[in-house]
């Protein structure tokens, strides 16, 4: 008998929480598989006054000094990097969900110095 197979996987931006507004907070990305949580470090920053929590990005606003929009600009391209390389990720495990060895090469998300690894073939075929 065929065993069906649910898998669970997301992608969120939260910022490291600071209680002083004048320190920049880190960007982390936070992928959830199958219920667990895997936090890691994009290497941007931004000012917690700064983030868009409902939309998960820096602001780009006009009330901004122009080093602040630059800033943020650029932490903005990072996240997106990091949205397009998931989604690959994704469509890549979906389609082959049978044949899991074929995700070789994309099974790392680049967030700077550090690479974040999804181990899907230890948990799905655990």
């Amino acid at each position: 008998m065929e065993k069906q197979l649910f898998v669970k996987l997301s992608l969120n931006f939260n910022l490291r929480s600071f209680k002083d507004e004048s320190v920049m907070a880190i960007i982390y990305a936070v992928v959830n598989f199958n219920g667990q949580q895997f936090k890691v470090n994009t290497n941007m920053k931004v000012y917690k006054p700064n983030w868009d929590y409902r939309n998960q990005k820096a602001k780009v606003e006009s009330y901004l000094t122009k080093q602040e929009n630059l800033n943020n600009s650029i932490a903005n391209k990072k996240i997106i990097e990091i949205r397009e390389k998931f989604e690959e990720l994704k469509l890549l495990f979906n389609k082959s969900i049978d044949n899991i060895t074929q995700m070789k090469g994309l099974r790392t998300i680049d967030c700077g110095r550090r690479k974040f690894s999804i181990m899907m073939q230890h948990h799905v075929l655990r």
